[in-house]
């Protein structure tokens, strides 16, 4: 059976009643989801090797991608707000992935800091809290979390070899790489980050000057644009930071599907290991939409609405 036709996504993320859209699109195309993000990251880790620093990880789906694929000696997850560091715990201990999960919030300093909660009324896991007050306009509350640097994380790892990092923390990244001087001059890492229009390019352009390092914009679909200054691109918020030394190495990487290709198929034709994930990810799908409706109607058969529920829409995402 090729890749193509098998129903399980390298990625499995619980959905808490769909609450989660990284859930929600990966359990149907796990590659649209921020695309073309996630076949980059995973043909660099695949590459490049080393360890995977996820910064900024949510719910997980770059941390089981990469896990799922086998890609990395070592993974660590950085999520600052407790409850969503949990639910990334939770995803990587369904998919069998081994990874380190830090509640922390990476910057240039380590110490603590307040984050920023914009309006939840939209009912969905909050994606864009940020160490940046002036983020979003409509913040509703903070709460104040430990920080840490790459540099420091890194130390306490015995330096291991970094291969990929990957940032997206919603306006702070230029904190994020000031606080990786080290780790950059040992490792010189690719590094995927998300540069939206309030960005702070003079410290990003900064670090690359002072490391000689490149950027090019992740479209889908287009070949790596290489170049020396970092800028907004409104089709590529998504960008590639790579050393000068190999910026038509990993442009090459990016083009060839194969090893990607492989190696999917490799991890999905474990099919006792599939049925597994997925019916401990379902399981957990539903226990908690019980929990949610129980107070008020703990009646089985609206349980029942809701597993059918879910399984139509694992039906359609078969197809």
């Amino acid at each position: 059976m090729s890749e193509q036709n098998r129903p399980f996504p390298p990625v499995r993320l619980v959905g808490y009643g769909a609450r989660d859209v990284s859930a929600v699109t990966a359990a149907v195309d796990w590659r649209s989801y921020e695309r073309p993000l996630p076949e980059v990251a995973a043909v660099l880790a695949l590459h490049l090797g080393g360890a995977f620093y996820d910064v900024g990880a949510n719910t997980g789906f770059y941390s089981v991608l990469v896990g799922r694929l086998g890609a990395a000696e070592a993974i660590v997850a950085f999520e600052p707000i407790p409850a969503i560091a949990d639910m990334c715990r939770r995803n990587l201990t369904l998919n069998r992935v081994a990874a380190e999960v830090r509640s922390a919030a990476v910057s240039d300093i380590d110490g603590q800091a307040t984050i920023h909660l914009p309006d939840q009324e939209h009912g969905l896991i909050e994606t864009s809290a940020s160490l940046n007050p002036d983020f979003k306009d409509d913040n509703r509350s903070s709460i104040t979390v430990p920080t840490v640097t790459l540099d420091s994380a890194n130390a306490a790892r015995d330096h291991e070899v970094v291969g990929l990092i990957k940032i997206d923390v919603e306006g702070f990244e230029h904190a994020v790489l000031r606080g990786a001087e080290e780790l950059t001059r040992r490792h010189r890492p690719a590094i995927t980050i998300e540069l939206l229009d309030r960005a702070d390019f003079a410290v990003v352009n900064d670090f690359m000057a002072r490391h000689n390092y490149r950027i090019a914009p992740l479209r889908a679909a287009e070949a790596v644009p290489w170049g020396a200054t970092a800028t907004f691109d409104g089709n590529g918020w998504n960008q590639l930071l790579a050393p000068a030394e190999r910026t038509d190495e990993l442009a090459a990487v990016i083009a060839d599907p194969a090893p990607l290709n492989t190696r999917l198929a490799q991890v999905l034709a474990d099919e006792v290991l599939v049925r597994d994930i997925e019916i401990d990810v379902l399981n957990a799908d539903l226990a908690w939409l019980y929990e949610q409706w129980q107070p008020t109607t703990p009646q089985p058969s609206r349980l029942s609405q809701w597993t059918d529920a879910v399984r139509r829409r694992r039906h359609r995402s078969r197809r």
